[in-house]
């Protein structure tokens, strides 16, 4: 419905501007217009109405325009005076300042200071036509670039007496012209696009959307896209060239080789078209994939990387979750390193790159032990055989595990002699260095640590020793609590952890806890043998 209304006020002003903007000499005289009655009718002036200054009047932008001609455009109607207040019905006081000040019409549409009278045929604007006395006639202004016609309704004056008519009127920024026929102005093509108007000589419409030609070219700008004057193909929102590259999804990526590819399954490295692992290439001929991480084949095979891996060529199952090297073996689930090249079993062990079997399931050190009646670990003391686990040779003497020595008892744990009783309790830390025998020591920080780590605290407080939780006292050590047996239990370390403080062994009272604080109370003292 809006297109054909549009279509037949474009050819209405076509006919009105031709009649108001052609020259007075090719129109017929009227009779002379006077607000008196009596001289409106003697008809003594008309031979000289195109001289007799008359109006052209508006009422619904109530404005009046001074014109000698003998007809107004566009429903405009001749009158010899302006009907509205504050307009001066003086041919010269109308002037174009006061035109550009007029109130716009409805929409966009505005009155124009000049007269674009449309052709017959082709509608085209002429926008350099003026009056001969430089006075403004119409009430028309038109932009260079597109027109907007408007239809409003109007009265005129004539004679003093109110006409209804119709007033069409020109926008200085678009021409409301049918999309099926469109108009021009100063040689450029205007038509309709939903609510906008384009030139059709350097744009098309598309949809409701108003898209620049591609050098000359109309194109769907869903899937196509101008750059540079050239038509290319659209990836989402951007334009790529085919030649060179192509579209997966909505990205460009750039063609292997002149190929397209699947990028989610393939990529591309130096001109070649690899698989993707993950997010990575790879050389099926060198490698596999396995999850998202690629792996180089084992002499050409494949593997299941989580249980196996390459080990000189081979596939090999893992060492639990441990891969090794060719000079190590997975000995149970442990990585273990060979024996002069050889591997040997859980009952056997390696000492001095000779594989021995194991004594009892005990580990011994040839050639100084030896494994006897494949029972019992023993060892030589000036040539005389004794058992290392409980015996000891010591100035070429074989001792006993436990006993007596230099008139102190002790124990033997670990390789190491303890003493197996307190030499003394409550000594300053400061003092206790200076405790110990001859041929003794204070045990530092490290000694008590790698005893307590091979035996644990429970098998070496005693059995009735005054703790509130007694200990099983396995070795022989047979720590007592000190004193009355209440609060807990110190011995002294030679460590010393500051200028005032050391290491001591602290065992709780009522439980299993101990650690090794840096206190300067006083404490027990345990010696060890040199």
């Amino acid at each position: 419905m809006i297109k054909p209304l549009l279509f037949a006020i474009a050819a209405f002003t076509s006919a009105a501007f031709i009649s108001s903007c052609s020259s007075s000499t090719d129109l017929p005289d009227l009779p002379s217009l006077n607000p008196d009655p009596d001289v409106q009718g003697s008809g003594s002036s008309s031979s000289n109405a195109g001289s007799v200054e008359r109006f052209c009047v508006y009422l619904d932008t109530q404005r009046c325009f001074p014109t000698t001609m003998n007809s107004c455009a566009l429903g405009g109607e001749l009158s010899p005076f302006c009907p509205f207040d504050g307009q001066s019905n003086g041919s010269n006081n109308n002037s174009s300042s006061s035109l550009q000040e007029v109130t716009p019409c409805l929409n966009t549409g505005v009155l124009s200071d000049v007269c674009p009278p449309f052709s017959s045929s082709s509608s085209v604007l002429d926008l350099s036509s003026s009056s001969d006395d430089g006075l403004i006639r119409n009430p028309f202004e038109v932009s260079s670039s597109s027109i907007a016609l408007q239809q409003q309704s109007s009265s005129s004056v004539v004679g003093g007496s109110l006409l209804s008519s119709s007033s069409v009127f020109l926008s200085s920024s678009s021409v409301a012209l049918p999309q099926q026929s469109s108009s021009s102005v100063s040689g450029g093509a205007f038509d309709l696009c939903g609510s906008e108007f384009y030139n059709t000589s350097t744009q098309f419409c598309h949809s409701t959307g108003v898209y620049s030609l591609c050098n000359g070219a109309i194109y769907n700008p869903t899937e196509y896209g101008c750059a540079g004057n050239a038509l290319l193909p659209k990836c989402g929102s951007t334009t790529y060239n085919s030649a060179t590259h192509f579209c997966s999804g909505t990205t460009v990526y750039e063609r292997c080789n002149g190929a397209i590819y699947n990028p989610t399954e393939y990529g591309c490295t130096e001109n070649a078209l690899l698989p993707k692992c993950g997010s990575t290439t790879y050389n099926s001929a060198t490698h596999f994939c396995s999850g998202t991480t690629s792996y180089e084949r084992c002499s050409g095979d494949t593997y299941t990387p989580a249980s196996q891996f390459c080990l000189g060529g081979i596939v090999t199952a893992k060492c639990g979750t441990q891969t090794y090297t060719l000079s190590q073996f997975c000995l149970g689930t442990t990585v273990t390193n060979k024996c002069n090249g050889l591997t040997y079993a859980a009952d056997e062990f390696c000492s001095g790159n000779q594989v021995y079997k194991k004594c009892n399931g005990k580990v011994y050190t040839p050639p100084n032990q030896e494994c006897f009646n494949n029972h019992m670990v023993i060892a030589y003391c000036a040539g005389a055989p004794y058992n290392v686990e409980t015996q000891f040779c010591r100035n070429s003497e074989v001792l006993s595990a436990k006993g007596e020595l230099d008139g102190y008892k002790y124990t033997f744990i670990n390789g190491v002699i303890w003493m197996a009783e307190d030499l003394a309790v409550g000594v300053s830390p400061d003092n206790a260095n200076s405790v110990c025998p001859l041929g003794w020591h204070l045990p530092s920080e490290a000694e008590w640590k790698a005893l307590i780590n091979y035996t644990g605290i429970q098998a070496l407080k005693s059995t009735n020793g005054g703790w509130e939780q007694n200990g099983t006292d396995t070795y022989g050590l047979t720590l007592s609590h000190p004193g009355s047996g209440r609060g807990n239990a110190l011995w002294c370390s030679s460590t010393n952890y500051s200028q005032y403080t050391q290491i001591q062994l602290w065992v709780q009272n009522n439980g299993h806890f101990y650690d090794l604080v840096s206190w300067h109370n006083a404490c027990a003292v345990r010696c060890i043998l040199n």
